[in-house]
């Protein structure tokens, strides 16, 4: 059972690094982790969705930004303390999701706001039921102190006995292929979130600017978009016939400024 629960999360967990080491390559910090932001595809493969909170720059792993921004249970301790950050923060809400997949919920969860930044700052998760390697990856992860966080070769870990360059050629097979009526089947989404108006689905932001209903933060931290435009199929991965291109592909900077 727990074998068949770590695979899956290896699997999904081993595109997210990827993608988010490409993002970060083109020098891109994405903000916005977590579940609802990753669709699988029919192949079985995930690709990262809304790149709204996304912020382009000069990034180390703890300098170069300072919006509060993000959804509240996976932002990282220096966004709730509002010091500078960096690159690391994705690595902390990284960890988030690598637990969420195996436990089932959040490692940090309460009642409201104020309880929930007070969990993230002060408490550590319960990881008794989780292997040794995943307790020490996750443990790395989410360190409170950026500096000290697992940043880099995550793929080296121990508890990774996945083959990277398989899955980024999408030689390993799905443990879950979707099955589609078509384009449009929403079978799989939550009905809640169907039914649930826009609003309802953004992420937390400090202050909204003038464009409304978006999840962007406008302010010296990030410039006015210079051109809004239909995603390219380059941009979300897909080729011209619809098909799967790679996991995620950024090139504009048209969409994503600084």
């Amino acid at each position: 059972m727990f074998f068949l629960i770590y695979f899956r999360a290896m699997f999904y967990a081993a595109q997210i690094i990827l993608g988010l080491e490409y993002l970060h390559s083109k020098g891109i910090i994405y903000r916005d982790l977590k579940p609802e932001n990753i669709v699988i595809c029919q192949d079985g493969y995930v690709k990262l969705t809304d790149f709204g909170l996304c912020k382009k720059g000069n990034f180390t792993n703890v300098t170069g930004a300072t919006s509060i921004c993000g959804t509240p249970a996976y932002m990282a301790p220096e966004i709730l303390q509002y010091k500078q950050y960096g690159k690391a923060v994705d690595w902390w809400s990284f960890g988030c999701f690598l637990y969420e997949m195996v436990a089932g919920h959040p490692p940090f969860f309460a009642s409201n706001k104020q309880d929930l930044e007070y969990c993230i700052l002060n408490s550590q998760p319960n990881m008794s039921h989780f292997s040794i390697r995943l307790q020490d990856l996750i443990d790395r992860l989410l360190e409170k102190n950026p500096k000290n966080r697992l940043s880099s070769n995550i793929k080296d870990h121990q508890w990774f006995t996945i083959d990277f360059d398989a899955i980024f050629n999408k030689k390993e097979i799905a443990p879950f292929l979707p099955k589609l009526q078509n384009e449009a089947d929403v079978a799989y989404f939550d009905p809640q979130f169907i039914k649930s108006s826009m609003s309802e689905q953004c992420s937390i932001i400090d202050e909204l600017d003038s464009y409304k209903d978006f999840t962007y933060k406008g302010s010296q931290d990030q410039s006015v978009l210079q051109s809004f435009q239909t995603l390219s199929p380059e941009i979300i991965g897909l080729n011209e016939n619809g098909e799967a291109k790679q996991m995620i592909k950024v090139e504009s900077t048209e969409m994503i400024n600084q």
